[in-house]
């Protein structure tokens, strides 16, 4: 009977996993900015700010869109591009959030403006000098 519960129990977390997964689809529309306190970049006079940034695995970082012209956000370089991630056209104050899962390192680009950055993801988080501690 332990067994079957078991079995029964990952039955329901596998479907509730791909329930989630295929209602919230990667490239889904752009949302309007609202309070976020999480990893942050902003695309702000086409560039991003900040351009490097440091998480652990399962953080998700959010870039939100402070030009008034439309840009999109896309992993790899302008000449290399990767498909881990893209985002659909962001109008001003629109976000876009992608989770990282695996330690290393990932570019990405806007191809508008030619902007770069670059997110790594480590074990531990980066130290605290002072004003802009981890996580803001």
């Amino acid at each position: 009977m332990k067994i079957k519960s078991q079995y029964l129990s990952l039955l329901i977390c596998c479907q509730v996993f791909l329930w989630n997964c295929l209602a919230n689809p990667v490239d889904s529309e752009p949302v309007k900015e609202q309070e976020y306190r999480g990893h942050s970049i902003v695309i702000a006079n086409g560039q991003f700010n900040p351009r490097a940034k440091r998480v652990v695995p399962g953080s998700t970082v959010r870039w939100t869109n402070e030009d008034s012209e439309v840009r999109t956000i896309r992993s790899g370089t302008q000449d290399a591009p990767t498909r881990e991630f893209a985002s659909p056209n962001l109008g001003l104050g629109d976000f876009f959030e992608h989770t990282f899962y695996q330690l290393g390192t990932y570019e990405f680009f806007s191809p508008e403006t030619g902007a770069t950055g670059t997110i790594g993801i480590a074990l531990h988080p980066p130290p605290c000098w002072g004003f802009g501690c981890w996580g803001n």
